[in-house]
């Protein structure tokens, strides 16, 4: 009965954990549009929010593989990027972009004291114009990142342009997340940008969905561009 009463009491504190991060979170942005301060980046790696957006879920959706290159935008300290340097190996690369310097600074940190060297901290805002070669990552993720952004089209413009045909862009939004953005939302931007729904998971409260670069692109009016073969 104790050992019972000790798992249910261990839940129930991790989640109310969950809960605070949430609340002071949302106390501090009071619905503006700005990115987890860099004092605040504890909370992103507290033991139940390291839960969502869960880095081992995402690699196997993303079916992550040696020697791919991965973008991780909106890295913050590197929750996801130094996770994801495992699996794409020393023939990869995780390039970590993120608009706040003191972030970056704590990502090299801990990537220097985990001895990981494939992890390339990217100092760009996205959406705005941020310096990312074409047609080069085979993967990307957008965790509780699209909401901070205010030109969203433009960032998933770029984000499209960044892809390689066919390559693969993960989405995930939860609450209580005060720049959380419904699925629909997502969904009518990402398409608008010229991506194709893969697959979706979760509740509307968090989810997260698959998109795709299609192999075959298309300018604005329809035109074919190119054709890559699989």
């Amino acid at each position: 009965m104790s050992a019972v009463y000790h798992v249910v009491r261990h839940n129930t504190t991790r989640w109310m954990m969950v809960v605070a991060g949430g609340i002071v979170l949302t106390g501090l942005a009071f619905r503006r549009l700005t990115p987890c301060p860099a004092w605040l980046s504890w909370v992103l790696t507290l033991p139940g929010l390291r839960r969502i957006g869960n880095a081992e879920d995402l690699a196997t959706l993303l079916d992550l593989q040696p020697g791919m290159k991965i973008l991780d935008a909106g890295a913050g300290p590197g929750r996801l990027s130094l996770a994801f340097a495992r699996y794409v190996g020393p023939d990869g690369l995780v390039v970590a972009l993120d608009c706040q310097p003191a972030m970056l600074t704590q990502l090299r940190t801990r990537a220097d004291r985990l001895g990981i060297s494939n992890v390339l901290p990217a100092l760009a805002e996205l959406g705005a114009d941020a310096p990312l070669p074409a047609d080069t990552f085979d993967r990307a993720v957008l965790v509780h990142v699209l909401g901070e952004i205010r030109p969203r089209q433009a960032a998933l413009h770029e984000l499209y342009r960044a892809l390689k045909p066919g390559g693969m862009l993960a989405v995930v939004e939860t609450l209580p997340d005060p720049h959380f953005l419904p699925r629909h939302r997502v969904h009518a931007l990402a398409k608008a940008a010229g991506f194709t729904l893969v697959r979706q998971s979760g509740t509307p409260l968090a989810y997260t969905m698959l998109f795709q670069k299609p192999y075959e692109t298309r300018d604005h009016w329809g035109g074919k561009l190119d054709q890559c073969s699989s």
